[in-house]
């Protein structure tokens, strides 16, 4: 059964705009230490920091929490490797929350086209990792 869905939209454009003026400041506000590393190692980093970015934001609405339920960007990351399904992996807050709901897998998926960068999650309970 489906337990939560979300959906995120962000501007390419912006993700580079803010990666220029607060650099590694932005990026680690947001992403964890794994991210910042993987995501600087691409081509497009500022396409893929949308991305991810754009993923944390759908997760988020999926679990019906946001920052101001105390949910952490950082608690969200996104974990996969070129050529592979995205998966999220949850710590703190967004563990517990996910708990409580009874969440038992999240289903990402990314997408970037031009100047912009979407995610969709949805949170079940059919069972598998998480």
């Amino acid at each position: 059964m489906i337990l939560g869905t979300g959906i995120d939209l962000v501007s390419v454009t912006q993700s580079k705009r803010l990666l220029k003026r607060f650099g590694d400041r932005f990026l680690e506000k947001v992403f964890t230490d794994a991210e910042i590393s993987r995501g600087k190692a691409l081509a497009l980093p500022e396409q893929e920091f949308a991305a991810w970015f754009a993923a944390k934001e759908a997760v988020m609405k999926a679990l019906g929490a946001g920052i101001f339920a105390g949910v952490r960007f950082k608690e969200i990351e996104v974990v996969s490797g070129p050529g592979t399904r995205p998966l999220i992996r949850l710590s703190g807050k967004a563990r517990q929350r996910a708990k409580n709901m009874g969440a038992k897998k999240i289903h990402l998926s990314l997408s970037h086209e031009l100047d912009y960068a979407a995610a969709m999650a949805v949170i079940d309970n059919s069972g598998g990792a998480k």
